[in-house]
């Protein structure tokens, strides 16, 4: 279940996409004649956003998000404008930035402070006041006064907003932001925290501290937000009251419903806690799928590899069979033609034809043996053999089975070429490579075969399925 509301919200802002606003004022404001001259020519306006200050505005992946991006939306339908974003870090820079002429607009604005000559107002749409959070196990109070000698925390945010309160005796611990100060009263360093009521809601469920809750107002600490601007683009100012006028009651509750509901705050904390582990998720499944996409391939090899075998050792076996039964017959014929010999003594004509018979047997027989060395019916003892006289004995048996437009080309330069071995299974060895190679050369080219001597070090011999230790080698190359 937890997974599909991640999935859900991750679906929301990924595939989310804003309706663009309309090019032209929308007919349901009524605008004055210089009021269309100022929006025709001011077609983009540049806002200073606070960068954090949630819910009422703040930068997700340099997406305003917020209450303010809702007005700034309903304002964009209405005029047609396009919107450009400042960020800046709190009330008085977005005044000096109005003043200095870096942006048009500042929305989140009040009136406190000193620093807000020449800037003009719009009425207030959004307003909040102080509040006060302790622990669960806080005893009930009414107001301020009542933890007047307690430990309470504020951000430095809050506490610039409160010249009332600043000279009043009260114990405050500032901290850089509410995030540490809400920490702060959980982990038992301060024992209540003042902050905006909105606001700190938001870092509460943020946080998921289910230990903090909401106790009681600060008396006199209510205020409002209105969008502000220079005293130069007071028509800016009018065309926003305008639109604010317009906005009825319940789609101003909407906005703030939807952006300081349970359901909003627990999803971004959800989303933001947990998105690391379904980025963790997904690349696991994405290793577990390439990895069964290989190992079925390393499978495929292997069984397409087994069925050769199988293949080759069914016409071993075939091979072993004719051998046997041709040695028979040649002993047969060996036998005739040696007894004719005898019996015709020495007559020079009979004699010279028993002695090609014999011959043509002993050469039949040589052969026999090579294909009893195919089919691995013989015996498998190691003992020292010479390479060079084993590979030119498997050339040989192989040029038996091929036409002369398959050329083979020998360059034996090992000078060292005594190994021990089994001279049988080598040559089955050879002459599987090369009938594999006179397979795929279509009837005609050339196989070349060669040794040499190497020493393998300790790189060479990393990676191999064997066992193999350091040292000089003969190496054979098909």
């Amino acid at each position: 279940m937890f997974f599909c509301r991640v999935l859900f919200v991750l679906l929301l802002m990924f595939f989310s996409v804003d309706v663009q606003a309309d090019a032209r004022p929308t007919e349901d404001v009524l605008f004055s004649q210089d009021e269309l001259n100022w929006i025709k020519k001011h077609n983009v306006i540049k806002v200073a956003v606070e960068k954090n200050l949630p819910p009422y505005e703040y930068f997700d992946a340099n997406i305003l998000k917020g209450i303010t991006s809702d007005y700034i939306k309903l304002v964009e339908q209405k005029t047609g404008i396009k919107f450009e974003f400042e960020k800046i870090n709190n009330l008085s820079e977005g005044f000096e930035y109005l003043k200095k002429g870096k942006a048009d607009l500042m929305p989140m604005a009040n009136k406190a402070g000193d620093n807000i000559s020449g800037i003009v107002f719009t009425p207030p749409y959004v307003f909040s006041s102080f509040g006060i959070f302790g622990r669960n196990n806080t005893s009930f109070i009414n107001r301020l006064d009542d933890i007047s000698k307690e430990k309470i925390a504020v951000s430095e945010y809050t506490f610039q907003r409160m010249p009332v309160l600043q000279n009043r005796g009260y114990n405050f611990i500032v901290y850089d932001s509410a995030i540490d100060a809400i920490k702060a009263v959980g982990d038992g360093n301060a024992f209540f925290y003042i902050g905006d009521i909105l606001h700190t809601k938001f870092y509460v469920e943020f946080l998921e501290r289910e230990d903090l809750h909401y106790i009681a107002p600060v008396d006199g600490s209510a205020y409002s937000f209105r969008m502000a601007v220079y005293n130069e683009n007071e028509m800016l100012r009018d065309i926003i009251t305008k639109i604010m006028r317009q906005i009825s009651a319940e789609e101003h509750a909407e906005i703030r419903k939807k952006w300081t509901s349970n359901y909003f705050g627990k999803s971004v904390a959800d989303v933001q806690k947990y998105l690391r582990y379904l980025y963790i998720l997904t690349a696991f499944f994405i290793v577990v799928l390439i990895s069964i996409y290989f190992r079925i391939r390393v499978q495929k090899k292997k069984m397409q590899q087994l069925a050769h075998i199988q293949k080759m050792e069914s016409v071993g076996r075939l091979a072993g069979g004719v051998a046997h039964d041709f040695n028979n017959m040649l002993a047969g014929i060996r036998g005739a033609a040696e007894a004719l010999s005898m019996k015709s003594g020495d007559i020079p004509s009979v004699k010279k034809y028993t002695d090609i018979i014999v011959d043509a047997c002993e050469r039949s027989a040589y052969l026999t043996s090579q294909l009893l060395v195919f089919s691995g019916d013989r015996d498998k003892d190691k003992m020292e053999i010479n390479m060079h006289e084993c590979l030119k004995n498997a050339v040989s048996l192989f040029m038996h089975g091929v036409d002369g437009k398959i050329i083979v080309n020998e360059n034996l330069e090992a000078k060292k070429c005594y190994i021990s071995g089994n001279n049988n299974l080598l040559q089955s060895m050879i002459l599987n490579l090369v009938f594999n190679a006179k397979d795929a050369m279509n009837g005609e080219g050339q196989i070349n075969i060669f040794t040499r001597n190497v020493m393998l070090n300790s790189e060479d011999i990393a990676n191999c399925f064997i066992n193999v230790s350091v040292g000089e080698y003969i190496q054979v190359g098909v």
